[in-house]
């Protein structure tokens, strides 16, 4: 379905191993029926299985071929210690296998039999390794007392071996070669040998060290050495000079693959970054094929993605869709290049690829940016002095589902995340979480999930993110706390919530702050989509652009995203909220025009996007709108019509191609396409002071209705009834509008009084010296004239700071009402007037 984005997975999986102690990843032990120390191992990927075989002492040889799920031992006829085992010739029947006491075994037969060939030492040998060359092949042995055998290959058997020449006493422990006629050893007391006509002749460099090199990568001039006492050191230069890398380890070292170093005691260390990843074992960790870890006592390890930590699925009413801890969302991690938001659930059928909230800002005249569209550059966790601050037994996705009750593990441990804004029902109102009397997630939600991320460990900074990615400096310091739930009630089964509170945990404040929602919506099959928004509603959609899909058939469905408020720019006066500032769509990456493609590894390509301009800051032109001078009239919100009715803007009246400063362009038709958008949230007068948070509300539904372009219109309808629930229900709850510490209590009299049918109550909360505590619980209730109360505006815990609540009055008659606010010690009432 999408080619480009085949590149991001891979690019994900390789990111994905430079975070600290490989948050996602679990550790599983593999049963292997033998407790011999397992020293090597060889596998291959086949059709219809994979093979594997493991050599290890006691003459232990472990065969699989059902994909290295369960092992079988096989007789070799010897009880010697097995070092190494490699595979020869072409197909996949033929081994060698060496071990100690000059032993040697050779199998045609996939290692279901095996024959001793004759060495002619009774030295212990470590490892082997062959390669073709001319009409036959060559083997060498390495082994102690700096023994290096030699063979080739008959056509029928091996040659007799001869011993070559090393210059040295030492054991040696790797070898390695290739066919450039290149092979490099390494052993005891830092010996590192070289040959440069396959192996024939060697010679000996200077070593980097003195300890014991147990395995050695690399060819040519380049090679790295891997030995006791945590030394791992490479050469560019053939051995003239070295480079020790600081491990941090004194673990003896035997084996690198791709990131990873396994050594003694359990140790595994990720290459480069040099975290050491805790296992659950403390044997020595002999060899590497990733994800398989072998080594003492029969141990078998796997690295494995824990699914739970990787994404969490919200399946809660008629939508199923997943969260990644990577700030991403509606995307399936776990499955290569596969869409998430799946409507109805249970169908198979998606309407989104993927979706994210990338921010961007200028800090002292740099840009800025965190982004989330494939990839994502959050990780779990939280900032505390500016640095990163990760937990592994409470930073991860929490989900709670209102059904399954207290029993549930997040439910028990919702608390670590209560301090970092995870919402809760405070049955008691004593300000504490306590998993047996409150209720943990958003009130009456089916399903909420949590998670409390940070953008301020750079190696979650990748160019391959997808829009725009990759600064490092300078980083923002976003902590990020994410709620995002359902209900089953029937007229919101179609809808998911989402908040956003993006705190700014930085140093510096965060000019020209710009929000934006990035996603890709794929209404069943991607390649035939068109875009559209509406600006009254604050909401970006996509949509058909005929009436048969490939996957939905005829009449398919529209996704809409809407933000139900946005953030708040608090350094002006007054203080302007910003709801959808823009709204424009991209293309696949390298499809034209340029400057509409998507700005993958592009950082100021993206922030221009999600400002309202095209990827080199050209405006768009909106092709309804001319002007007298023969241009057209810029915006920074396309299609902004009706799809059904086809008035005002919309794709299927196509667009302006143009480029730079250039208002006039050409009129192109917009075609079907797999198009993605921005829903952008700023301005360039908007500051986010270091401390202050940005909070944003966004919702997402799926609506069909009697054609493609009814769904729209339905789409439209499902919005305004999001839109009134969220008012109803959370703007109506307390709104903090400032957090400078008041002096004292304070209720302010309601604004507009006489009011109809609203109004607005502005409230002050100090610092609680009675009660020894941040927060106190407040609330606010309304009372009709005879002293019945009506409503209550506020019940929960609020730390000190100035807020601000709606009373909506609209179901209540005409008359005279009290608001009381009552706290800490305190309490405070004041008379309003309701004229309908």
């Amino acid at each position: 379905m999408k080619t480009k984005l085949l590149v991001v997975v891979l690019l994900f999986s390789s990111l994905s191993i430079s975070f600290a102690q490989q948050y996602g990843y679990k550790w599983r032990i593999i049963p292997c029926g033998t407790s011999s120390d397992l020293n090597y191992a060889y596998f291959t990927n086949t059709t219809p299985t994979t093979y594997g075989l493991i050599c290890g002492s006691n003459g232990t040889i472990l065969y699989s071929g059902d994909g290295l799920n369960t092992w079988t031992q096989k007789n070799t006829g010897t009880t010697a210690n097995l070092n190494s085992i490699i595979k020869v010739f072409n197909g996949y029947n033929n081994y060698l296998c060496c071990g100690d006491n000059g032993t040697l075994l050779f199998s045609t037969n996939l290692g279901s039999n095996w024959t001793q060939l004759t060495t002619g030492t009774t030295a212990n040998l470590n490892s082997l390794a062959s390669y073709p060359y001319s009409t036959t092949y060559r083997l060498f042995v390495v082994g102690d007392g700096g023994l290096i055998l030699y063979s080739t290959w008959s056509g029928t058997v091996w040659n007799a071996f001869s011993q070559l020449p090393s210059g040295t006493t030492q054991n040696l422990n790797s070898i390695t070669v290739n066919g450039n006629l290149d092979a490099t050893i390494c052993g005891n007391s830092g010996t590192v040998l070289k040959s440069t006509n396959g192996g024939l002749n060697w010679f000996q460099t200077n070593s980097p060290t003195t300890q014991n090199l147990n395995h050695i990568n690399g060819y040519g001039s380049n090679f790295t050495v891997f030995g006791n006492n945590g030394i791992i050191s490479y050469t560019t230069n053939t051995g003239q000079n070295w480079t020790q890398y600081p491990t941090g380890v004194t673990n003896n070292l035997f084996h690198n693959y791709s990131d990873y170093v396994s050594g003694s005691q359990g140790t595994v260390l990720l290459y480069g970054e040099w975290t050491r990843i805790p296992t659950p074992v403390a044997v020595n960790l002999k060899y590497i094929l990733y994800p398989y870890f072998f080594g003492g006592n029969g141990t078998i390890l796997k690295y494995e993605i824990d699914t739970i930590k990787w994404q969490m699925k919200i399946n809660g009413n008629n939508l199923s869709t997943y969260q990644s801890f990577r700030g991403i969302f509606d995307q399936n991690k776990l499955s290569s290049n596969a869409p998430g938001f799946e409507w109805p659930i249970g169908s198979n059928k998606f309407v989104i690829f993927t979706t994210g909230l990338t921010a961007s800002c200028m800090i002292n005249g740099q840009l800025a940016q965190t982004s989330c569209s494939y990839l994502g550059e959050y990780l779990p966790g939280a900032i505390q002095n500016g640095q990163y601050y990760y937990d592994s037994t409470k930073f991860r996705i929490y989900k709670i589902e209102k059904s399954l009750g207290a029993s549930q593990y997040d439910w028990q441990n919702w608390g670590y995340m209560v301090p970092y804004g995870a919402p809760y029902v405070d049955v008691n109102h004593n300000g504490n979480y306590e998993p047996m009397i409150d209720t943990p997630g958003v009130k009456n939600a089916s399903q909420t999930i949590f998670a409390c991320l940070t953008d301020i460990n750079p190696v979650s900074h990748t160019s391959g993110e997808g829009f725009g990615g990759g600064i490092t400096n300078p980083l923002m310091g976003i902590e990020l706390h994410l709620t995002k739930w359902v209900y089953s009630y029937p007229s919101y089964n179609d809808v998911i919530f989402t908040k956003f509170e993006i705190l700014n945990k930085g140093n510096q404040p965060w000019n020209r702050t710009q929000f934006a929602i990035y996603s890709d919506p794929d209404i069943g099959a991607a390649e035939d989509d068109w875009s559209g928004c509406d600006t009254v509603r604050n909401m970006g959609y996509g949509y058909n652009a005929d009436n048969d899909d490939a996957v939905y058939g005829s009449n398919p469905p529209a996704v809409g995203y809407k933000i139900l408020k946005g953030p708040v720019n608090k350094s002006v006066s007054p203080n302007v909220t910003y709801y959808m500032t823009s709204f424009n769509r991209t293309n696949n990456a390298g499809a034209p025009p340029p400057n509409e493609s998507d700005p993958n590894g592009e950082p100021l390509g993206a922030y221009y996007f999600m400002q309202g301009f095209k990827k080199d800051s050209a405006a768009w032109l909106d092709r309804t709108q001319p002007t007298p001078w023969g241009s057209y009239k810029k915006t920074k919100k396309i299609f902004y019509g009706d799809p059904e009715t086809n008035e005002g803007w919309t794709a299927e009246k196509g667009y302006i191609v143009n480029y730079g400063k250039d208002s006039v362009g050409m009129l192109y038709p917009e075609v079907q396409k797999d198009v993605r958008f921005t829903l952008g949230m700023g301005a360039e007068n908007y500051t986010v002071m270091n401390g202050d948070t940005a909070v944003i509300w966004m919702a997402q539904f799926a609506a069909r209705g009697t054609s493609n372009l009814n769904s729209v219109t339905k789409l439209k309808q499902l919005a305004d009834l999001v839109q009134m629930y969220y008012e109803s229900n959370f703007t109506i709850g307390v709104k903090q509008i400032s957090s400078e510490v008041p002096a004292k209590f304070s209720l302010g009299q309601n604004y507009p009084n006489p009011f109809n049918p609203s109004t607005k109550i502005k409230f002050a909360i100090p610092l609680c010296h009675s009660c020894g505590k941040n927060n106190q619980n407040v609330t606010i209730k309304i009372f009709d004239i005879l002293g019945k109360e009506v409503s209550t505006l506020v019940n929960e815990n609020l730390q000190p700071g100035t807020y601000e609540t709606t009373f909506d009055a609209s179901k209540l008659t005409t008359g005279i009402y009290f608001y009381k606010l009552t706290a800490e010690g305190f309490s405070q009432t004041k008379k309003m007037l309701f004229l309908k």
